[in-house]
């Protein structure tokens, strides 16, 4: 995957979606990495005091949401004073506590379970789809709402719950997964709390709104057991700083690497010691061997008990690959224009299937050892090593970005056999002194990027960027 594809998995977003990738990108992450940095959305504190009119006075109603059109495709939604309320407001300014609130969710579609916090998805296809709910806490004080909104395709003022909402039909992806493309916004001026829902395109407008009808906010009787909030202020900041480092035309990623970073890369077959974690006994006792690597064009090198839903779809009755299918898109810049598909062009897809030892050398069983691997694309230039962004459009060509549609290439670990810990994910339940487990690991990929292929098994993860943690462990030189 480019880095411009990933404006389509991690849209250009401040902390509100950040914080939801990072609890979810259901349709992407399957495993948990607890190492993973701290999501932007945290409890709420007990209260935050500012001056606001009374969200009601003399049963006039004071704020509103609505929307407008800022462009062909583009939305803003915003909360206003009502009309006829600006005497009230100014004359009942108070000192007022915003209450930790504690969110009710009333209905759900059937066969729709929660899988965190927030999060709701269709029992069958768990990691995909469905719903992620974030709540803003108005700390700025309610008109300070407003959010611009690209790609729209249709929009509408709604009521749900006695609550102004604005709900919003976005164009969806091209790369064949399952998109977040309708957004409801929900004002609850009597708490200074605003919900925001990304809703998946595998679940219907009216099951939507029917869940939108059914959200209720009460204050918490303890701030221990709120609902997770995020301050407007911070919103805000994110905000700003997404316009400074956009202006700046930086990702903030790190995409190349001079040749003596890549020193420490490690050949099929070498044994090494996980440097970067943080338990002593750990990183002194355990040993890293990649010992076999195998590519295949079908997966009956998989045992199905461990294979992810996203195969399913993947391979043909015989069990091989099927193509995948790339598309080449001129971009639209969400306003005046939206992203059309040029071309497309069919590659084949191969397996590569990784056999991972992790070998106790110590004198002490090691216990829920963490392991992940992650498959990184490099490419070797004169004097640096670059993440391999993919095809790029040559004079003449009319599209500037190419997106495959495989479901598979966009997880990061889409097989793993070896299942344990508390929650019973990516981790060796045991490893006794002198034993080694050994870990089936399998990836996705156009047969014609096999020659660019690492493994980094820093636990930290890392597909699309170097980072000291992989770069001091040493990637892993599978390349065919």
């Amino acid at each position: 995957m480019r880095l411009e594809d990933m404006k389509q998995e991690f849209p250009k977003m401040p902390a509100d979606m950040k914080a939801m990738v990072e609890r979810e990108v259901a349709k992407q992450i399957k495993t948990v990495k607890p190492h993973f940095s701290a999501a932007k959305i945290a409890a709420v504190s007990a209260v935050a005091v500012m001056v606001l009119g009374t969200t009601v006075f003399a049963g006039v109603k004071l704020y509103q949401m609505n929307r407008e059109a800022a462009g062909e495709y583009a939305v803003e939604t915003r909360i206003q004073k009502a009309e006829g309320a600006e005497a009230g407001i100014k004359d009942q300014s108070t000192p007022l506590e915003i209450p930790s609130v504690t969110m009710e969710v009333g209905y759900i579609p059937e066969g729709m379970i929660q899988t965190e916090d927030g999060k709701y998805s269709y029992s069958d296809t768990p990691h995909i789809g469905g719903i992620s709910i974030v709540l803003y806490r108005m700390d700025q004080g309610d008109e300070a709402f407003r959010v611009l909104d690209t790609g729209v395709l249709n929009s509408e003022n709604i009521m749900a719950g006695g609550h102004d909402g604005v709900y919003l039909e976005m164009q969806k992806g091209n790369d064949g997964s399952i998109y977040f493309n309708q957004r409801i916004y929900l004002s609850f001026p009597e708490v200074h709390h605003v919900v925001q829902m990304y809703v998946g395109e595998d679940v219907t407008r009216e099951e939507a709104l029917k869940i939108a009808e059914g959200i209720r906010l009460t204050p918490a009787e303890d701030g221990n057991d709120s609902t997770p909030a995020l301050a407007w202020s911070d919103y805000a900041a994110s905000v700003k700083e997404d316009e400074e480092l956009s202006g700046s035309d930086e990702s903030g990623m790190c995409l190349t690497v001079p040749k003596e970073k890549m020193e420490n890369v490690h050949k099929i077959g070498d044994s090494f010691s996980p440097l970067e974690i943080p338990d002593p006994e750990l990183a002194a006792n355990l040993k890293i061997k990649v010992t076999d690597v195998q590519i295949a064009d079908d997966v009956s090198l998989l045992d199905p008990a461990y294979m992810d839903s996203a195969f399913n779809d993947a391979v043909d009755a015989n069990g091989k690959l099927l193509p995948n299918t790339i598309n080449y898109i001129k971009t639209g810049n969400g306003v005046d224009s939206l992203d059309e598909i040029i071309k497309t062009r069919e590659v084949p897809q191969k397996l590569v299937y990784a056999a991972i030892e992790y070998q106790n050398t110590g004198n002490t069983e090691l216990n829920d050892v963490l392991y992940f691997g992650s498959l990184m694309k490099i490419q070797e230039n004169t004097d640096n090593y670059a993440i391999y962004q993919g095809e790029t459009p040559k004079d003449g060509d009319q599209w500037d970005i190419s997106s495959g549609t495989s479901q598979l290439q966009h997880l990061e670990m889409p097989y793993h056999d070896v299942l344990g810990g508390s929650e019973n994910k990516n981790y060796i339940s045991s490893i006794k002194p002198g034993e080694t487990a050994t870990v089936h690991i399998a990836y996705v990929v156009n047969e014609d990027e096999l020659d660019l292929l690492y493994l980094n098994l820093d636990t930290y993860g890392g597909t699309y960027e170097f980072s000291d943690t992989s770069l001091n462990l040493g990637l892993v030189d599978i390349r065919q």
